[in-house]
């Protein structure tokens, strides 16, 4: 251990604040953890890894993922339209607030379809 400083300070938040600095400081690793830290700041120094182990994850478990969705698929449907019942009202309200938007882009979308299939016809 090296000690750096002597710091007179009021109280545990301003130890932690300190030895956070130092940690922060020196580029190498004098400590995992870093104190005063959030876990929401955690997340965003890790940010890259956390990605990386989820796209992983996903990929060793892919068959799983899908077998589970299979055998569940009755539990799954009962739950989405439970849920389409119990938010209808919201529904409703969000299609008011943002219905040239939600038209907009139905217009948009029947366009695309509209020149694709034009193109599949003309082959």
């Amino acid at each position: 251990m090296i000690w750096l400083e002597d710091f007179p300070c009021g109280g545990q938040l301003e130890t932690c604040a300190r030895e956070r600095y130092w940690i922060e400081h020196y580029t190498y690793n004098l400590n995992k953890v870093k104190p005063g830290r959030t876990r929401e700041e955690w997340i965003q120094d890790k940010q890259g890894k956390i990605k990386e182990h989820k796209r992983e994850y996903y990929k060793k478990n892919t068959e799983r993922f899908k077998e589970c969705r299979k055998d569940n698929a009755e539990k799954i449907h009962k739950r989405n339209k439970e849920w389409q019942q119990e938010n209808q009202e919201l529904k409703k309200l969000y299609y008011q607030d943002h219905q040239e938007e939600i038209l907009e882009r139905a217009k948009k979308h029947r366009q695309i379809n509209q020149c694709s299939s034009n193109k599949t016809k003309s082959m």
